[in-house]
Parts: C-alpha cells; structure tokens; sequence
C-alpha cells in the first residue's frame, strides 16, 4: 500500500483490495494531500515548523530536524523524558556532519547557550544567528552530551 500511495498524487483515485473476515472486498479512494505533522494533526497539537525556514536549515547545514517527542524517543530507544531536536537525517558532506561531528539520531538539546525542546525553538535561535557566525550547540548522543559548533553559512 505504501509502494502504491508514494508513487501516486493528491486527486488520485486507486482501487484498492482488502481481506475482512476471509471475504477479498475492494473499495475505490481518493488521495489527499499529506499534512507536513501527521502526529500533531491526529493528536492535535502545534503546527508543524514554518516549512521555508526549515528548508532553509537543512540546505544551510545540511541537517534534517524532528521534535523529539516521547513516542518518537521510545521508538529510538531513547530517553522518554528526553526533550529537544532528533537529527533524522544529515549530508555526509555537511560541516556539521564532517567537523561538528553530528549524527543522525543525535538529539540537540541547546543551541547558542539557550534551550532547544522544539524544531520551532531551533528555529527561532538559528534565526538570531548572523550568517558567518559560529554558535555552540549541545548534542546528546545516547544519554552523553557534548559540545560542537556550527557556523551558519554567509
């Protein structure tokens, strides 16, 4: 189902077959568009980050960022009570990658000195941030935390 829904487009109508009680049943849906924070939709919190500045972010430096929330936290076996930013994704070719020795699955709990606990809250900090200038962020890395920088490019 997955396979089948990835390669098709809001507006799309797909047949699709089930089982139920033995009985092979097809019934015809129409796709929609996807919400950027499936989660906050079904539980009904905040919007998900403005989606540019979070572009942005990533192609800067090369990070891709979630909120660690205790769902998520459990899932990577790790701590529930943990709260911050969880590095889904990062380009191997990244300073943060290659001198800020970042990682996917590390959880960036500070950044420039000040509390992370949301991607909004990352976002707000690294908007501060003047562009060529080098901020410290706090990285925990399976319940160890260590200091590295970044530099926001010019």
């Amino acid at each position: 189902l997955l396979s089948v829904v990835g390669t098709s487009s809001p507006g799309d109508r797909l047949d699709i077959q089930y089982v139920r009680d033995d009985d092979r049943e097809t019934t015809t849906i129409e796709l929609g568009e996807r919400p950027d924070d499936l989660a906050a939709v079904a539980t009904g919190n905040q919007p998900s980050p403005e989606p540019r500045k979070l572009e942005a972010v990533t192609e800067e430096l090369g990070i891709e960022l979630e909120t660690l929330d205790r769902e998520t936290a459990v899932q990577f076996g790790l701590d529930e009570d943990l709260k911050g930013v969880l590095l889904t994704d990062i380009d191997q070719t990244s300073e943060a990658y290659r001198d800020a020795d970042i990682r996917p699955r590390d959880v960036i709990v500070e950044a420039d000195r000040q509390s992370v606990e949301s991607v909004d809250d990352f976002l707000e900090i690294y908007e501060g941030v003047e562009p060529g200038q080098t901020f410290l962020v706090r990285v925990d890395r399976r319940g160890s935390t260590f200091l590295t920088a970044l530099t926001k490019p010019e």
